[in-house]
């Protein structure tokens, strides 16, 4: 997350941002950096875009905000953004919303788009946008003639510009422009023309040569009179220190000149700061100019009129509080017939838990008449090998009957209950059924009111949540109630593996209980051959 952040707040300076040089994390980015942000990377993917979008300068009521926010909202969706978005998230999103929708639209920024490489600010972008615009208010006549370029500061020729130029080469002009051959030459032919004769070295009296009126006469011819010769001792110390003044004066000329075209870059910088800033008022300005100025020529009836206004607004004002109060109560009327209707949910878990005693006690039955028609074949098989006399055959016969009596009412009961379970089936089935209709009764009514409010859609939102959530509490019993009867048949399976192991070992005891029994009889018809013998 941390990296797609980053890679956001890279895009923001290469867009060149007005807030890239605060060097702002994604999370201190206000709503207005986030709108500029939209709107520059909307006017990259299309510029067609800055014809509706032409600023994103956030207004002071709410109305307005949410106007520009819907707007940005429709452009983006435009753009070709599939993303599930509103104004909502343009204003009140976080980064987990927002996020996504940043990275999409850096996405569909043409490959071929030139981002800011050299100018990376919104402040350095003004300050190269000022000195552009600067002109020098006097041009001398030798750089106009050889086309040279202002920096702010110096003249400079063009890329190619020889160094050292004659003006005193016999070259024809014209020829040598359309001949397009060596610049130097049509530069000296261009002075040339303008005034300086090539051959003789001497300016030509342009004036002489082109006007009309009477000739000017000569100057007298004075007799030159030399300057006052200086004294040799004191003329190089005077010289050096007027120098020395000079060159002082010329460097603080010179800084005083560099601070004054700061001055005026600054200046520069900041008028067109104020004019950005003033765009947005004049603009707001202008919507409300016709009414200020009617307001402003007839205040007496432009008070009537806006105390008017005032109470009409006011009065829209408590209508829409009395509605808004009427929609509170149907929609709390909505919320306690879900609350009673979920309560059924409580009941639902009710039958659901006899249901699966039932079924517990269902199975338990059915396991404990197989191990006791187990036992019964055990028995019978033993009543075979049994001779006559050694039993009472009323005995086993009451038994075996009151066994298969007890095994009959064991049938029975299993019955019943299994008629319970279908019972509570299908009053589970009817409940659910109910229920289902209950909530497509209520979303209905729901579902219509969510495009008209935010509450409406924040009811629906809670009344699907509750839905989901009652199924899946359902669905929870139904796997729980599974699980608990596979454990107790585990279990009940486990319980007769041992009783088989118990019902082996007790078949072991009766064998050699019947062995015994032999040997005792054998011995007691031993000992009574052996006493008859004796006697």
């Amino acid at each position: 997350m941390k990296e797609f952040e980053q890679h956001i707040v890279d895009v923001s300076k290469q867009l060149g941002c007005s807030f890239a040089d605060d060097e702002l994390v994604l999370e201190q980015w206000t709503t207005e950096n986030r709108f500029e942000f939209l709107y520059r990377c909307l006017w990259k993917i299309d510029p067609e875009f800055q014809g509706t979008l032409s600023s994103w300068k956030f207004p002071e009521n709410i109305a307005g905000r949410f106007t520009k926010a819907t707007n940005l909202a429709n452009a983006i969706k435009e753009a070709g953004v599939r993303r599930e978005f509103g104004h909502q998230t343009l204003l009140y999103g976080g980064l987990t919303d927002v996020v996504p929708l940043f990275l999409d639209l850096i996405e569909r920024i043409p490959k071929n788009e030139a981002f800011l490489d050299v100018i990376t600010s919104y402040r350095d972008q003004k300050l190269a946008q000022a000195c552009a615009n600067i002109r020098p208010s006097w041009v001398p006549e030798f750089c106009r003639r050889l086309m040279m370029s202002f920096d702010g500061r110096y003249w400079y020729p063009k890329e190619g510009f020889p160094e050292y130029v004659s003006p005193f080469q016999a070259v024809d002009y014209w020829k040598a422009i359309e001949s397009g051959g060596d610049s130097r030459e049509w530069v000296a032919a261009l002075i040339r023309v303008g005034g300086l004769d090539g051959h003789s070295g001497k300016l030509v009296n342009l004036q002489a040569t082109t006007s009309s009126g009477p000739p000017i006469a000569a100057k007298p011819k004075l007799k030159p009179t030399p300057p006052p010769k200086p004294k040799i001792d004191t003329h190089g110390a005077e010289t050096e220190a007027r120098l020395t003044q000079k060159k002082k004066q010329l460097e603080q000329l010179r800084s005083e000149l560099d601070d004054i075209k700061m001055n005026i870059v600054q200046g520069k910088c900041e008028s067109m700061l104020i004019e950005d800033k003033m765009e947005p008022l004049k603009a707001a300005m202008a919507e409300q100019d016709e009414r200020w100025v009617t307001l402003l020529e007839n205040p007496v009836d432009g008070q009537a009129k806006l105390q008017k206004a005032l109470d009409d607004s006011e009065a829209r004002s408590q209508k829409l509080e009395n509605k808004w109060k009427i929609t509170r109560d149907e929609k709390l009327a909505v919320l306690e017939e879900l609350k009673q209707r979920s309560e059924n949910s409580a009941e639902i878990e009710r039958l659901c838990a006899k249901t699966k005693e039932a079924i517990t006690k269902r199975e338990q039955l059915l396991e404990d008449s197989d191990v006791r028609q187990a036992y019964l074949i055990r028995l019978q098989k033993r009543l075979e090998k049994l001779e006559s006399d050694d039993c009472d055959r009323m005995v086993f016969t009451r038994r075996i009957t009151e066994i298969v009596n007890n095994i009959r009412k064991q049938q029975e009961d299993i019955e019943k209950v299994k008629k319970d379970i279908t019972g509570l089936h299908k009053e589970i089935r009817w409940l659910q059924l109910t229920i289902n209709r209950s909530f497509d009764l209520i979303e209905e009514p729901l579902f219509q009111e969510t495009p008209n409010s935010m509450k409406g859609e924040r009811i629906y939102k809670n009344f699907n949540k509750i839905h989901k959530t009652c199924n899946k509490a359902m669905e929870c019993l139904r796997k729980q109630s599974k699980i608990a009867r596979i454990i107790e048949h585990l279990t009940d399976r486990v319980e007769i593996g041992r009783q088989s192991t118990v019902d082996s070992q007790l078949e072991q005891v009766l064998a050699d209980l019947e062995q015994v029994e032999k040997e005792r009889e054998q011995l007691s018809a031993f000992a009574g051959s052996q006493g008859s013998t004796g006697q």
